[in-house]
């Protein structure tokens, strides 16, 4: 014999609702799913981009000559970058720049140009594609290039007596004295649109191949190991 059910005993308790168990559960689950599926789009866009900037896997030092006959040390490298927010949350790298410390030698330099980081026999001859400017990381996507740095003179204030402009200048003696040391330190930073500064740091070993490529070629290469430091 078929027991009729009851008003209440067809019905279920889902989240302190009261619901048919036939149609009403399935049209529950359907606004249950829209609406994660609705926070979930907010937590993307209150999140926004979220791009992450990776250790570069060539780095480049090299002798770059200069007017008054001198050479100083610049940077090159491979940058990479991804966005793991969804498509429609692209973001912008404004610019980057390097600090390199190795024993006494210190300096920042910031990017100036994209490049094609090649070599002509055994001399560094990068070929220049555009001059640095800021670029776009799409939401999902990535982006490589190589970058020139350089040095800029710094800006003191005039009651800074001991502020040196061109400290961020590193001539080439310097370096070669300085390559008694076992690495060269480098810090990353790229510059998002946002406000805010994303940073790797990694060092460069430095052996008596190094030293042999930099005396013989005025530049070597290296992949650039990461740092906890």
């Amino acid at each position: 014999m078929k027991v009729k059910q009851s008003a209440e005993e067809a019905q279920v308790n889902v989240l302190g609702l009261r619901v048919q168990r036939k149609t009403d559960v399935l049209a529950l689950t359907a606004f249950i799913i829209s609406l994660l599926t609705g926070l979930m789009q907010v937590v993307e866009w209150y999140r926004g981009p979220k791009i992450a900037l990776y250790t570069p896997e060539r780095v480049v030092i090299y002798s770059y000559p200069q007017a008054d006959g001198g050479a100083v040390v610049r940077v090159a490298a491979q940058m990479s970058y991804t966005n793991s927010s969804s498509a429609q949350y692209s973001g912008s790298v404004k610019s980057e720049q390097v600090t390199l410390k190795i024993g006494a030698v210190s300096a920042t330099e910031r990017s100036v140009t994209f490049a094609q980081l090649r070599r002509e026999g055994s001399h560094f001859s990068p070929a220049v594609i555009s001059d640095a400017a800021p670029f776009p990381v799409s939401g999902g996507g990535s982006v490589s290039h190589s970058t020139l740095f350089s040095a800029f003179p710094r800006i003191c204030a005039p009651v800074e007596s001991k502020c040196d402009r061109y400290a961020d200048f590193v001539n080439d003696d310097d370096l070669t004295k300085a390559l008694n040391a076992e690495r060269i330190e480098l810090e990353f930073v790229a510059d998002i649109y946002d406000g805010k500064l994303l940073s790797v740091k990694c060092y460069l070993p430095i052996d008596k191949f190094v030293r042999a490529q930099w005396l013989s070629n005025g530049s070597f290469t290296e992949r650039c190991e990461p740092s906890s430091n």
